[in-house]
């Protein structure tokens, strides 16, 4: 008899060891990342003059369908590239740099 009442309690403890030892490659697969970091490398041609529009080729990872560009300045508009001859499609990572108020 002493054995039976002792077999719940092992069973119990190795029910929590294996769950244990479980547990960290479980939350692990349970969280990636929720998104990817775009990184900005290159930008070509790497400048324009004041006033005027540059079309621009930006370049670098995780930047699929990269659809604005933000500035720091306050003079700096971006809009994206159509494609020509198909309304409502955008060349990708391509942009129009329109420099208002630089200077």
């Amino acid at each position: 008899m002493p054995v039976l009442r002792s077999l719940p309690r092992w069973l119990a403890c190795c029910g929590v060891v294996v769950t244990l030892a479980a547990a960290p490659g479980v939350v692990e697969a349970q969280n990636p990342p929720l998104y990817l970091t775009p990184r900005l490398l290159t930008v070509f041609p790497c400048g324009g003059k004041a006033g005027t529009e540059v079309e621009v080729t930006v370049s670098g990872s995780d930047l699929d369908e990269a659809s604005d560009l933000y500035f720091s300045h306050p003079g700096l508009k971006a809009q994206r590239v159509p494609v020509p001859d198909k309304p409502g499609e955008f060349q990708p990572n391509k942009f129009r740099i329109a420099c208002t108020t630089c200077g």
